[in-house]
C-alpha cells in the first residue's frame, strides 16, 4: 500500500475545498461538479444588471447544462425568496426539468419586476439529482413615475358647516395604473361616510382608502365630494392617489368651514367732540352719539384735569349691554400665530370671545380699556352678536377734540 506524503494529503484536502466553494448555494457533493448556468444576451433580453420601470415585464434567457448528474429543477428567486409563478410565464416555480432538459436547456422567461422603487437581486438556481446547485444572479433596479394630479377647482375655499364641497380634478396614471384614493383631514384619514366618488353623492366611499374602479385606472376626470365638519375651523383636505406600484401623489385643498364674515371700516370719534359723536355702530360703521342705543362701543372723552392739548383719555368701553375684551397673542389660549386677517368665519369670532382678556380698569360704572394703540385687537359681544376689531389708526389732534380711532370690523 502506497502511503501519501503529508504534502500530498494537504493538496488533496485543498482541492476538495476549492470544488466545494465554487458554488453560490448549497455546495457540491464531494468529488462532483454541479451544473453550468449562464444568462444569455439577445435582442430584448436582459443578461446583466439592469434598470426597468416598477412592475415592468422583462425577459431573461437561462442556459444550463449538466456536468456529473442530470438536472432536476430551475428555481427563480427575488431577494432570496421564490417568485410567485403568476409573475412569470412559467407553469410553476421551481420549474421541473424533464426529458432532454435534464441534460441541457435554454429557456427564455418573462418576469414582472418588483413593484417598489429600488434594487433587488434576481437569482436563477439550477439543482441536479445529487442536490448540487449552481446560481447566476443579476440586480434589477426599478424606477417609476407617480400619478399626476391637475386640480380643476379652487385649492382654498370657504364653505358652511356640514356642507357638500365638490373637488374637481384630473388624475392621470404614471408608470402604473391608479389603485386607490384616500382622503385625509388634517393628515388623519377621513370618515368614509362623508366622502363621495364622482359627481353624485349616491356613490359613497365603501372604504377609505377606496379602490379605484377599473374604468378609472388610467385616468380619473371627475369629482371627489366631501361633507365638511359640523365644527367651524380651518381644515386641510389631502387627496392621496396611489398606483399599483405603491407610488403616490397628493393634492391639498385648504377649507375654511363656517359662515363667512362681513367686514367694514368704522371711525370712532372723541366723545368730547361735536354733538352726536363718541359712539360707534359696529353693524354699519356709522358714528353715533356716545349714548345712542345703536352703538356697541364708545369713546371715554377727555380728562379735564389734564392740559387741553393732551387731555384725550384715548380709552374705549362697551355700552348698551356690550362687553368688550382684548384679544392678545399668547394669552388665554390665543396662539402666538393669531392674525386678524386669518379670521374668516363668524364661528371663529364667537369662539374667540372666551379667549378674550377682560378690561381691568373702570371709569364710573364702565369697564374701560388701557390707552388704545394701533394694532390693538378687541372683541365685542352684544346679545347674540360678536364683533372683532383691529385698530388700524389712532389719530391724535392736539388742542382739539377731533381725535379718532379707525377700526376694521369683522362680524
Amino acid at each position: 500500500m502506497k502511503i501519501l506524503s503529508l504534502k500530498s494529503l494537504l493538496f488533496v484536502a485543498s482541492l476538495g475545498f476549492m470544488i466545494t466553494s465554487c458554488t453560490d448555494d448549497g455546495g457540491l457533493t464531494p468529488g462532483e461538479n454541479g451544473p453550468t448556468v449562464s444568462l444569455e444576451a439577445g435582442t430584448g433580453i436582459i443578461s446583466a444588471d439592469a434598470t426597468v420601470n416598477v412592475g415592468q415585464e422583462f425577459s431573461v434567457t437561462v442556459k444550463a447544462a449538466k456536468t456529473d448528474n442530470d438536472m432536476n429543477t430551475l428555481t427563480i428567486e427575488e431577494a432570496g425568496v421564490k417568485i410567485d409563478a403568476t409573475r412569470m410565464d412559467v407553469a410553476g416555480n421551481p420549474i421541473l426539468l424533464l426529458n432532454a432538459d435534464k441534460t441541457s436547456f435554454t429557456k427564455t422567461i418573462k418576469i414582472k419586476a418588483h413593484t417598489t422603487i429600488g434594487e433587488k437581486q434576481y437569482s436563477f438556481i439550477v439543482e441536479d439529482a445529487s442536490g448540487n446547485k449552481s446560481t447566476k444572479s443579476i440586480k434589477i433596479t426599478t424606477l417609476g413615475t407617480p400619478p399626476k394630479i391637475t386640480l380643476k377647482s379652487a385649492d382654498a375655499v370657504t364653505v358652511g358647516t356640514s356642507s357638500l364641497l365638490s373637488n374637481a380634478m384630473l388624475v392621470e396614471k404614471g408608470t402604473s395604473k391608479l389603485k386607490t384614493v384616500e382622503v385625509l383631514i388634517n393628515d388623519v384619514s377621513a370618515d368614509k361616510a362623508n366622502l363621495y366618488y364622482g359627481d353624485q353623492i349616491q356613490t359613497a366611499f365603501a372604504a377609505n382608502p377606496l379602490t379605484i374602479p377599473a374604468a378609472d385606472a388610467d385616468k380619473f376626470d371627475n369629482k371627489i365630494i366631501v361633507r365638511t365638519p359640523a365644527t367651524a375651523g380651518n381644515y386641510k383636505y389631502t387627496f392621496k392617489w396611489t398606483d399599483e406600484s405603491g407610488l403616490n401623489t397628493s393634492q391639498v385643498v385648504n377649507v375654511t368651514v363656517g359662515t363667512p364674515v362681513s367686514m367694514l371700516e368704522g371711525v370712532l370719534l372723541n366723545q368730547a367732540g361735536p354733538a352726536g359723536t363718541g359712539g360707534l355702530d359696529l353693524d354699519n360703521g356709522a358714528g353715533t352719539g356716545s349714548t345712542d342705543t345703536a352703538a356697541e362701543i364708545r369713546d371715554m372723552g377727555i380728562n379735564n384735569a389734564n392740559p387741553a392739548s393732551t387731555n384725550w383719555k384715548q380709552q374705549i368701553a362697551g355700552i348698551n349691554g356690550s362687553v368688550v375684551k382684548y384679544i392678545k397673542k399668547g394669552a388665554n389660549g390665543v396662539p402666538e400665530t393669531f392674525s386678524f386677517a386669518n379670521v374668516t368665519n363668524k364661528e371663529q369670532i364667537v369662539a374667540l370671545f372666551a379667549q378674550g382678556t377682560a378690561f381691568t380698569k373702570t371709569d364710573g360704572a364702565l369697564s374701560v380699556s388701557d390707552v388704545v394703540a394701533k394694532d390693538d385687537v378687541f372683541i365685542v359681544q352684544r346679545g347674540t352678536k360678536y364683533y372683532l376689531l383691529l385698530t388700524k389708526e389712532v389719530k391724535i389732534v392736539n388742542n382739539a377734540n377731533s381725535d379718532s380711532y379707525t377700526f376694521d370690523v369683522k362680524f
